[in-house]
């Protein structure tokens, strides 16, 4: 008669072995400095958390983690620089729903497919994007703006880190379901739009919360509600925009760890045990929940089938938008 569990555990050993014996054959790692692109302008919210679990990670490591900003284009620069280098774990990319979701749908030639041409690691974090003013704006509530926006088509301005960027598309969205105009002022970068946010030269954008908390908190900018199904813990009082009247809107953006295509399996699954370790330190994770950040962390697996369905989600709501980037 068939010893199911010895059976199962016999399987399970033959399964992993290949695995463990790769893994046995690797070299040390890292041997050397580790680079990881971050595809936006310093300042913004991946480039805080790139740099906050980097600090951590060089621990782990005993070898710095570079933090390398190549902004541009809505974040598909620096996604191609990593997707041609070299798959050795020694160059990796903090992508995100902008340039691995979003761009790949917005572009007829985005110049990487990001279910080919990337090794997922891990999936990092969630973010709401909050909708954002001048704290001398005359706009202080969702309704004050979309009010002002209906009263003069298309003379709102709102800015945004780039076209094809998870904030172009997070106000795509906005004015689609609210039925306004407004014009959009691409930047390279949402750091850069911000001294024309803070002067009121623009009237309105979208950011993550770990970018917009500093000078939300400092009283320079004002959060008028939050894209996410809940209000997010680091500012209760803002309400969701689906509260403020926008029924059904949500938008989450993320971060995630992503290698070249090629990419050892044990060294990925080393990375991927890494990072991990790093996200689940309560220091890490209460920085990251002070910033309106949720720590996802699963496997790599896990990461690669979220990141084909975020792909189709957001390649569905640009079509049924019929939002185009030239």
């Amino acid at each position: 008669m068939l010893d199911r569990r010895r059976f199962m555990t016999s399987t399970s050993l033959l399964l992993t072995a290949p695995l463990l014996h790769a893994q046995a054959s690797l070299p040390a790692f890292p041997g050397k400095p580790v680079t990881m692109v971050v595809p936006f302008a310093a300042g913004q919210s991946g480039d805080i958390l790139a740099r906050l679990i980097g600090e951590s990670l060089a621990r782990l490591w005993g070898q710095p983690l570079i933090v390398d900003n190549k902004g541009g284009a809505g974040g598909t620069l620096g996604s191609i620089a990593v997707a041609r280098a070299t798959p050795d774990g020694y160059t990796l990319l903090l992508g995100s729903s902008g340039p691995t979701a979003i761009a790949p749908s917005l572009y007829k030639k985005v110049g990487y497919d990001p279910n080919k041409d990337f090794t997922p690691i891990v999936n990092v974090a969630g973010v709401p994007q909050v909708l954002l003013v001048s704290a001398g704006s005359p706009h202080r509530s969702v309704q004050d703006l979309l009010n002002a926006a209906r009263a003069q088509p298309g003379k709102l301005s709102y800015g945004s880190g780039g076209k094809g960027s998870t904030a172009h598309l997070t106000m795509e969205l906005f004015k689609s379901m609210a039925g306004i105009e407004m014009e959009h002022v691409p930047y390279k970068g949402a750091g850069p739009a911000y001294p024309d946010l803070v002067a009121g030269r623009l009237d309105a954008m979208f950011d993550t919360t770990p970018a917009a908390l500093p000078l939300i908190r400092a009283g320079q900018i004002r959060a008028l509600g939050v894209s996410t199904e809940q209000r997010t813990p680091s500012l209760p009082d803002v309400p969701t925009l689906a509260q403020a009247g926008i029924k059904g809107f949500e938008l989450v953006a993320w971060w995630g760890i992503l290698a070249p295509a090629g990419l050892n399996p044990a060294l990925q699954q080393r990375l991927n045990q890494d990072f991990r370790k790093v996200l689940a330190l309560e220091e890490v994770k209460r920085r990251l929940e002070d910033l309106g950040m949720v720590v996802l962390a699963g496997s790599s697996d896990d990461f690669r089938q979220f990141i084909r369905s975020e792909h189709e989600k957001f390649a569905a709501l640009i079509r049924n938008n019929n939002i185009v980037v030239e």
